[in-house]
């Protein structure tokens, strides 16, 4: 072999090594990108199912159905009771929440960490406020006959940089 026919061989080998190491890149790139939106997908799924949870609770801890409340009746504090808490520990993995919260404010610093058999290490973490009824976006420190709960759910290995955040409204 000459030395023009080396080179054309080295040179040759070179762009197949780039071509096959370029198309690995693609690959992997796309079962991340296909990975990502399962873990967007299951998060979302998960979010739902924990405030349809939330949501068929009642609204606060002293709302009874005997006789329409004044604000001034509903808990101040937003969240479980001590033998709420003693209850569902947190992180609460074995949806203890279920069967150990009674009312929708409940969950105001609740986490939950949830494994799937797809994806594993999400969590889900929620905030509970009063809010204005015409401005369900603004918490208020005031009792309202409106809360808002925000679910944020992170997973460190799916969801790097996100966290996603999905909103329920309550009505008394």
């Amino acid at each position: 072999m000459t030395l023009g026919q080396s080179l054309l061989a080295t040179a040759s080998l070179i762009a197949i090594t780039i071509l096959v190491i370029n198309a690995y890149r693609i690959v992997i790139v796309s079962k991340e990108d296909e990975l990502r939106g399962e873990a967007i997908k299951i998060a979302g799924d998960l979010a739902t199912a924990l405030i349809n949870e939330a949501l068929e609770k009642k609204y606060d801890e002293n709302a009874t159905k005997s006789y329409f409340q004044e604000t001034s009746e509903f808990s101040t504090y937003l969240r479980p009771t001590s033998t709420e808490a003693s209850i569902v520990r947190l992180p609460d993995t074995t949806y203890r929440s279920i069967t150990g919260y009674n009312d929708f404010d409940d969950y105001n610093g609740y986490i939950r960490a949830v494994n799937t058999s797809t994806l594993t290490g999400f969590s889900l973490r929620c905030v509970v406020n009063y809010v204005p009824s015409a401005t369900p976006n603004v918490p208020t420190t005031s009792k309202t006959y409106t809360k808002r709960m925000e679910v944020y759910v992170k997973n460190p290995l799916y969801m790097k940089n996100d966290s996603l955040v999905f909103y329920a409204t309550l009505s008394y």
